[in-house]
């Protein structure tokens, strides 16, 4: 273990992390440490982008460490605000996953996200591939719940077979109505994958009616029994 001392020479600086601190419940010294792996974590990205690629024109090393630091902070704050919230909160899966890659592609007019499930998370969905055409174009989305690479092959088949049955469900009910091209199969991780198209991003379905039919798959399959017994047996 590094041991590492931080002398805070400005009384605010401080102020702030107490306020911090009264909020989160953590204490100063396990916050500061929490802030400074982050930073550390995502510091390359932050340094190699924000001050090596595009200097600031600001005078002094610090000063232009600080500032990128803190333009990351508020750009990422900003398009998390009032973009990627809305649109989690849309999908009624906020809680549950984070965004772990973005691409936006200006020539064909879209942004994709790729959002990974969260350890606590409760969702039978483990990832979710989602493309957004303009703000309020069309957009598709990918749920994947991922299954075990040693599941024996009559579960995978009835797998495959409640895919079938489900699909042709959910193809007539009025909560996916108003979706293009849904699929739901089995892909070759393996895994179950729900796909769809939609007018507006608004019209996808929420994770957790997909979640639901993930649930229902597993469970009916025998899946969920055999997991739980080969956690057992470990």
């Amino acid at each position: 273990m590094v041991k590492l001392t931080v002398n805070i020479a400005d009384k605010s600086i401080y102020e702030y992390l107490e306020k911090l601190s009264r909020k989160t419940n953590v204490s100063v010294e396990d916050l500061v440490k929490e802030v400074i792996g982050a930073a550390a974590i995502m510091g390359d990205f932050v340094v190699d982008s924000l001050v090596l690629e595009n200097p600031p024109r600001i005078k002094g090393k610090r000063k232009q460490l600080r500032f990128a630091f803190m333009y990351a902070l508020d750009m990422g704050f900003r398009f998390y605000r009032w973009f990627v919230r809305p649109l989690l909160k849309h999908l009624q899966c906020l809680e549950h996953y984070r965004v772990e890659d973005i691409e936006v592609n200006y020539e064909d007019g879209y942004i994709y996200f790729y959002l990974g499930q969260l350890e606590a998370s409760t969702l039978y969905v483990d990832n979710i591939y989602l493309w957004i055409y303009r703000v309020n174009g069309e957009a598709e989305i990918a749920a994947e719940a991922i299954i075990d690479q040693n599941v024996p092959d009559e579960i995978l088949d009835k797998i495959r077979e409640l895919c079938s049955v489900v699909f042709d469900e959910i193809s007539w009910h009025e909560d996916f109505e108003d979706l293009e091209d849904i699929d739901l199969y089995v892909g070759g991780i393996p895994s179950i994958m729900f796909e769809a198209q939609a007018e507006d991003y608004k019209y996808l379905p929420p994770i957790t009616k997909i979640s639901k039919i993930m649930k229902r798959i597993m469970m009916e399959s025998g899946y969920n029994k055999w997991k739980k017994s080969q956690s057992t047996k470990r």
